[in-house]
């Protein structure tokens, strides 16, 4: 398992992109990213919305980037469910809530979600199937977002892993 450290936590946010052909309802995008480092832990397109995905990617965040020490989500009811509540409890993780209309809480999230619509979204996708979408978007976190020096923190990530090496 590859840990960022122990003293991260995990942004998540749903975020609606697109339809995928001849589905007639969007995809949900559950997406996990270091609070320290905007390190992507994980992403995952889902056509429905509920516990269950949200429970899927949680899990592959997990053994991706390994526990972090708190877990921040919005205050929808699916991030309030039990099995949220369990899973976190289990693992030693500190669940928290955003507040009610606290953007600047979910700021560095809604700036990645930015980034996707400004630098993803705008591409030629094969929308025929949610597998091809998470497909290319991996592609993308992994050859362009993971690998691009961040502008305010001065350093970039690398395979996901962080590295505090300044660019000159």
């Amino acid at each position: 398992m590859d840990s960022l450290g122990n003293s991260f936590r995990f942004l998540h946010h749903r975020f609606i992109p697109t339809s995928i052909h001849q589905h007639k309802d969007h995809s949900n995008e559950e997406t996990f990213i270091d609070d320290a480092s905007r390190v992507l832990c994980h992403d995952e397109f889902f056509l429905d919305e509920n516990a269950d995905s949200m429970i899927r990617a949680l899990r592959s965040a997990f053994y991706k980037r390994g526990l972090p020490e708190q877990l921040l989500v919005d205050n929808g009811s699916i991030y309030c469910c039990q099995e949220i509540t369990l899973i976190c409890a289990r693992v030693g993780c500190i669940l928290l809530h955003t507040a009610v209309r606290d953007a600047a809480a979910k700021g560095k999230i809604e700036r990645f979600f930015r980034r996707v619509r400004d630098q993803f979204l705008i591409r030629n996708l094969d929308l025929t199937s949610i597998h091809a979408l998470n497909r290319q978007f991996t592609d993308w976190v992994e050859q362009d977002y993971n690998a691009t020096v961040h502008s305010v923190l001065g350093m970039r990530t690398k395979r996901g892993q962080v590295s505090f090496e300044k660019e000159t």
